[in-house]
């Protein structure tokens, strides 16, 4: 089976948008190919969302 790492730009844009990353994250989810992510990668995405959140929270 094909694995695919999505970089953090995927993984963000494809939770606010339906492009092709949006479709890259559903394809995999639907089994056509194996998502897989680092440790690196999923720390990143948590840190981008952290302060997303601050940001939000400060407007």
């Amino acid at each position: 089976m094909i694995r695919v790492l999505p970089d953090t730009n995927i993984i963000i844009s494809s939770v606010f948008w339906r492009g092709n990353p949006y479709e890259v994250i559903r394809r995999g989810i639907l089994g056509e190919y194996q998502l897989v992510i680092s440790a690196e990668i999923l720390d990143e995405v948590v840190d981008m969302s952290e302060i997303a959140k601050a940001y939000t929270l400060s407007l």
